[in-house]
């Protein structure tokens, strides 16, 4: 239970990791 946990917050790290990058990238480009 303990490991599925723990890939389950990596997985949501990763992806708001990645959808912040994808903001910050379009934002920056936008200009």
């Amino acid at each position: 239970m303990i490991i599925y946990n723990n890939n389950y917050n990596k997985l949501k790290f990763n992806f708001f990791n990645k959808f912040i990058k994808n903001k910050i990238y379009l934002s920056q480009h936008k200009n």
